[in-house]
């Protein structure tokens, strides 16, 4: 779909009527423009099967052009050099394509990795270490839990992963809102999805054994509870200063704040949950989550912003689903090994 837009940015955007760009019976998924808006990169199962990566002209006609031979998602334009990074197929690497543009036609050359591949077992060594945290499940007998308490916890996974999923996806937004409301250079713009990844990898392990230490519960209500307050503040400062050290400064601390909080409630709903029905019910409510916010997150940003003409506007929806994801783990039971298990089956030190 496309939305055209009239008016400028002094004057405020105004949304016009959506259009059908590409309708075919195939599933097409982010779209992405070249830096020159002259073409459009996307992911379409049209071949059959499994997703690949394909490029078209815009708004002219012509192609498409496949680019991944051996499927891949997630495309991203370089914007420094005429190349074209995508998700492998895998997902356990970035492949690069380099590409030049012949007359009206997109020519791409054959997709290398551009990233390397380190497949190291660390699930099966952590695994090892963990204690069983449902006796009972593992033991054979029926869970205690009946189908009430597994809809309360499904309804609890839904407000804390839909908070968390709503946060992600509106810190992502920084890249568009910077260089869209606040006219900065992609480059600098990027740099916020980049501190975001960036606190995950650091960060994640981190919030984990804070978490078994102290249980789950404090280490994901406290950062919860200061991005609940820091929130709006950030994205003043964001938007009064529209510098790249107010963006990426105020970035680094909601990013931080989120890696540490995100990590033990998804332990902890997956702890709650009763070993029969842990995989299944973790899935559900954890894709139902990210369809239903993450899906429509960034689009609700950008109406909220044009509907109230405040670039505020995303602050206030963030600190919204914050509020409730708070509610959802106060109300949430301790899972912790250490702080949940009885001391007789607390594993002996050494």
């Amino acid at each position: 779909m496309i939305l055209p837009t009239e008016n400028d940015a002094a004057h405020g955007w105004t949304p016009g009527k959506p259009t059908v760009f590409l309708g075919t019976p195939a599933n097409e998924g982010y779209p992405m423009f070249s830096s020159d808006g002259r073409w459009i990169a996307y992911f379409s199962n049209e071949a059959g099967g499994i997703f690949d990566v394909y490029v078209r002209p815009f708004p002219n006609p012509g192609g498409p052009w496949r680019v991944s031979t051996g499927g891949g998602s997630n495309p991203q334009w370089s914007t420094t050099s005429h190349e074209l990074l995508f998700l492998a197929a895998s997902r356990s690497k970035v492949m690069v394509t380099p590409y030049a543009i012949v007359g009206d036609s997109f020519r791409a050359d054959k997709p290398q990795s551009w990233s390397p591949t380190i497949i190291v077992p660390f699930g099966l060594v952590i695994r090892r270490r963990l204690p069983e945290t449902l006796a009972s499940d593992a033991s054979g007998q029926p869970s205690s839990l009946g189908a009430h308490a597994h809809r309360r916890l499904v309804l609890l996974g839904l407000g804390m992963v839909g908070s968390g999923t709503i946060l992600t996806y509106v810190l992502a937004y920084l890249n568009t809102f910077a260089t869209t409301q606040l006219h900065m250079q992609l480059d600098v713009a990027f740099g916020a999805t980049v501190i975001m990844g960036l606190c995950d990898v650091c960060l994640a392990p981190v919030s984990g054994w804070l978490s078994d230490r102290y249980g789950r519960k404090p280490v994901m209500m406290i950062p919860w509870s200061l991005l609940f307050v820091l929130v709006v503040p950030a994205f003043v400062l964001i938007t009064r200063l529209a510098t790249p050290a107010a963006l990426l400064g105020a970035t680094t601390v909601l990013a931080i704040l989120r890696s540490l909080g995100t990590a033990p409630f998804l332990a902890a709903l997956t702890e709650a949950l009763p070993a029969r029905v842990r995989s299944g019910s973790l899935a559900l409510t954890y894709a139902l989550a990210v369809a239903t916010f993450g899906g429509t997150a960034q689009f609700m940003v950008a109406w909220l912003i044009a509907a109230t003409g405040s670039p505020l506007a995303p602050a206030w929806y963030v600190m919204t689903a914050l509020g409730c994801g708070l509610i959802a783990m106060a109300l949430m039971h301790e899972t912790a090994p250490v702080r949940a298990m009885p001391a007789g089956l607390i594993p002996a030190a050494g």
